[in-house]
């Protein structure tokens, strides 16, 4: 582990939940980050970033995979932990191979880690069956908290730690949804429904079970990305701490002393970041703060 003058000496590096509903930029916001190892879990993989207008993101792509399943043959393998660098069928293997090319990459992107969520989940449907010992019924409850479990787990113990330890970004995009009264203030009359934590907003990550609601804490930076109609015009815009946004309070935050809005409609997340932080933004010392 680093000593004080490891830490001081390290690289700063950034890790960072991008949300937003569909078309907010999410996957070229995570692409403004330098020297980009992409996972993508997106059916639609990376095509938004061939558009010409699109070309100085792609130049950050350093290599990229494809993680989708399609077959449940291949959900063991894409969570197969033991992976190797050379094994990159499993998102394990993605991330070994990403470290050994530490003087390559820079940033590593998890892009659309709503639907990494859901093929855990659908594996769990095919291999980890848990049933009551009483009544001998799938029991769905301990399978979500099994996956909730599993995921603290994998985002904690190996994602956070690539920036800890080899000193890389780390970007996670997720889609947002819209939840009911009764899942952001739960439900009395049934056993075990709890209500979020943050009561004053509906919005939340789309992904299945609790693990939405803990995901927050353990990046430096959950920042929701908004497009909106400002005199006539597209504008898009970062929320990175509590503020209004998307027709009420949206409870960004971050670690970083980011301002509560980073207007991107004239450049990049990363830029606006640099510019926020006095972080000089170049291939050789992107992430080094100036003096």
């Amino acid at each position: 582990m680093p000593d004080r003058n490891a830490f001081l000496e390290r690289r700063p590096a950034l890790t960072l939940n991008l949300s937003g509903f569909f078309g907010t930029g999410k996957t070229l916001q995570a692409l403004s980050f330098p020297k980009c190892y992409v996972i993508s879990c997106d059916p639609a993989g990376l095509e938004t970033v061939r558009q010409p207008a699109n070309a100085r993101y792609l130049a950050n792509l350093v290599w990229y995979e494809e993680l989708h399943n399609h077959a449940k043959e291949e959900l063991r393998e894409l969570f197969r932990e033991s992976a190797d660098e050379n094994s990159r069928g499993s998102v394990y293997g993605c991330i070994a191979h990403a470290k050994s090319l530490k003087e390559e990459v820079e940033t590593l992107v998890v892009d659309g880690f709503t639907y990494l969520v859901d093929m855990k989940w659908r594996q769990i449907n095919e291999y980890e069956v848990t049933k009551s010992f009483n009544s001998g019924n799938v029991d769905a409850q301990a399978m979500y908290r099994n996956l909730g479990l599993y995921l603290h787990r994998f985002v904690a113990s190996d994602l956070m730690t690539i920036a800890t330890r080899n000193s890389l970004n780390v970007v996670l995009t997720t889609h947002l949804k819209r939840e009911s009264e009764e899942q952001v203030h739960g439900n009395a009359s049934i056993k075990n429904r709890a209500k979020k934590v943050m009561t004053n907003s509906d919005l939340a990550p789309m992904i299945e079970g609790g693990f939405r609601n803990k995901l927050s804490g353990l990046v430096g930076g959950d920042l929701y990305l908004e497009k909106t109609l400002k005199d006539g015009k597209v504008a898009y815009d970062a929320l990175c701490d509590m503020t209004r946004g998307y027709g009420g309070v949206v409870n960004a935050k971050n670690r970083y002393g980011l301002p509560a809005r980073l207007p991107l409609t004239d450049k990049s997340l990363y830029e606006a970041i640099c510019e926020a932080l006095k972080i000089k933004a170049g291939k050789s010392d992107a992430h080094r703060v100036s003096a």
